[in-house]
């Protein structure tokens, strides 16, 4: 039988981390050299948010087919690929109150994003962004119920990369 269970990730934790937008970021020295190193103290964690459905990385590209008379489709072009993503933040505090500032008119968060995950092995993926992301905050609801508040991120990338990606367990 094809495949391997034991390539199926099980991630057990995320975290998602936004950089101090009153810090002039300079990748030499706010970029962890490696897995092992931690992030600095200009990485401002955003706490708690929903499991499910974690961080989604959606993927998007507009598609042309080219039609022939004769054949139908003989080719497909490609072209305008993004990412974005969303997540559901469960916490208020003095960092989330950056992406929504609540007496101000709205306006998206310009900075560098970071995320980490930890899979059930240990092993961490970290992902930053290349470029600032803007952070978008839809909604500033009051409510009973526990429903977190939805945060959309928009990445811009530097040529083809989007993010600088370390994997590894650390030591």
């Amino acid at each position: 039988m094809a495949g391997n269970a034991s390539n199926i990730p099980v991630w057990l934790t995320g975290d998602v981390y936004i950089f101090d937008p009153d810090v002039a970021f300079v990748g030499a020295t706010h970029l962890p050299d490696d897995i092992d190193e931690a992030l600095h103290v200009a990485w401002l964690a955003l706490g708690l948010m929903k499991g499910d459905p974690g961080v989604e990385f959606g993927r998007e590209i507009e598609k042309t087919d080219v039609p022939s008379w004769q054949q139908g489709r003989v080719l497909t072009r490609y072209k305008n690929g993004l990412v974005n993503s969303k997540f559901n933040l469960l916490e208020e505090n003095e960092n989330v109150e950056l992406i929504v500032v609540k007496d101000e008119v709205p306006a998206p968060l310009k900075t560098y994003v970071a995320y980490v995950f930890e899979n059930e092995d240990g092993a961490l993926e970290r992902r930053f962004t290349k470029k600032p992301a803007h952070l978008w905050a839809a909604t500033d609801h009051r409510q009973e119920d526990v429903n977190g508040r939805d945060v959309e991120i928009t990445y811009y990338p530097d040529g083809r990369k989007i993010f600088t990606i370390q994997e590894g367990v650390p030591a």
